[in-house]
């Protein structure tokens, strides 16, 4: 063959028609598209028909994957099928039914070309943290809230508080006899060193009942009971002692003018009752202000679906709680402990955490104890009518002052006073930590 028939053979066949798959008749499905045309007929009434190809003809490519239409979310437990990957289907055509999914009927198509593939959603545990900003005293409110909570934790604050002052001092007892343990003619209870660590070291140990009511009670991380944020604020706090100190030194200052310098006298144990001061009272006044403002303050402010009801009866109630524990008699006296545990709940409010109550409270305890070397420990547990006075407001007006600069400066700080963390720990991460 020459050349020139060689190129004239190629252009005969270039120039052949190309073969086309045959037009179905009217009213028959083709093999490209096995199914009448998207919404003729029901789910259930599709029917797959064998493809019809003529002699002479190439057979046509198999079609593209038909569109999944995502089925709507279902509660957990319940199945859901998980279709192959799909492209989503385009805007104003219906969804057609995949090959080998249910129809309406519930029964597979003939001609499956695809298997069924299922799986079952998590079980999700309800979150203990809120799902929408909280503040500190409502940080309960959470999906895994329960109304009954709110009652077993005050009542095992009253019960288990009572019992681990019991067992604290019947160590005492058993370790130091009876001889510390003295009493008036009155059989009221006289103050000795020793009465006085163990009344420190009986409140110190309620807090780790304050946090295992949190933690398991509440399923909160023990975090979450320091601040909304989840941490302890150690900065923050470090500077809310620096403001506090001048004035509680501002205190001591009014009482060494008001009872004059000739008064104090160094007594024996000075040295003993300064160790106690020290490595006691600042645990001690932590305690009580995880206890009140934490457990309780908290408690009882998220068993109220009105923020500022819960905020009212909440502040309210706890400073009553205080006020009552520590027994005074005197109205001056009652008066100064209810209103210095409504500064600490306002701190705990406006600051988001108990940073700030817990150094206001550290500082004025030991600005409180600071002559106590100087004096007989008999009284010092005496809060019977008649011991306060109206003098009594003027160290409580330098709280106020003291509890206004901190708020001041909170706000001024930009401190959170809201928080929600729940987007912070998703069902999966909540099982992780559960299981550390």
């Amino acid at each position: 063959m020459t050349r020139q028939e060689f190129q004239n053979n190629l252009g005969d066949q270039t120039n052949a028609p190309t073969p086309t798959a045959p037009q179905p008749p009217q009213g028959v499905r083709s093999a490209h598209y096995p199914y009448q045309d998207v919404g003729e007929l029901y789910p259930q009434d599709r029917v797959l028909t064998e493809p019809q190809f003529q002699p002479g003809y190439y057979q046509p490519v198999p079609p593209p994957p038909l569109y999944y239409q995502p089925q709507p979310p279902l509660s957990p437990g319940q199945y859901q099928q998980v279709p192959p990957s799909y492209p989503a289907v385009p805007v104003g055509r219906p969804a057609p039914v995949l090959p080998g999914y249910p129809s309406a009927t519930g029964e597979p198509h003939p001609g499956a070309a695809y298997p069924l593939a299922y799986y079952r959603l998590p079980e999700t545990t309800p979150s203990p943290l809120p799902e929408q900003p909280r503040e500190y005293f409502n940080f309960y409110r959470a999906p895994a809230f329960r109304a009954w909570k709110p009652a077993v934790s005050l009542a095992s604050v009253v019960v288990g508080g009572f019992l681990i002052m019991l067992i604290v001092l019947l160590i005492a007892i058993a370790a130091l006899g009876l001889d510390w343990l003295k009493f008036t003619e009155d059989w009221e209870v006289e103050g000795t060193l020793e009465l006085f660590a163990v009344n420190n070291i009986s409140i110190m140990a309620c807090i780790p009942l304050a946090v295992v009511l949190h933690r398991f009670l509440f399923g909160q991380q023990v975090a979450y009971l320091f601040s909304i944020t989840g941490k302890f604020r150690w900065g923050l706090f470090g500077r809310f002692l620096l403001i506090i100190i001048p004035f509680e030194l501002a205190i001591i200052g009014y009482e060494l003018f008001t009872e004059g310098p000739d008064d104090l006298v160094w007594q024996p144990n000075g040295v003993s009752v300064i160790l106690v001061i020290v490595f006691t009272t600042p645990f001690q006044a932590a305690a009580e202000e995880i206890v009140f403002r934490g457990l309780v303050f908290r408690s009882i402010g998220s068993w109220f679906s009105s923020p500022l009801l819960g905020l009212g009866v909440a502040g309210l109630t706890q400073g009553l709680f205080f006020m009552v524990l520590h027994g005074a008699g005197d109205i001056w006296l009652n008066i100064f402990y209810l209103t210095f545990g409504l500064l600490a709940a306002v701190l705990v409010w406006r600051t988001g955490g108990l940073e700030a109550a817990i150094g206001f409270h550290i500082i004025h305890n030991l600005a409180a104890e600071a002559f106590m070397p100087f004096s007989d420990l008999a009284d010092m547990f005496n809060r019977e009518a008649g011991v306060g006075s109206v003098e009594v407001l003027v160290p409580l007006g330098i709280c106020l002052g003291a509890a206004a600069l901190l708020v001041w400066l909170a706000n001024r700080m930009g401190l959170p006073v809201a928080s929600s963390a729940a987007d912070k720990h998703t069902p999966h991460a909540y099982a992780e930590q559960k299981l550390r």
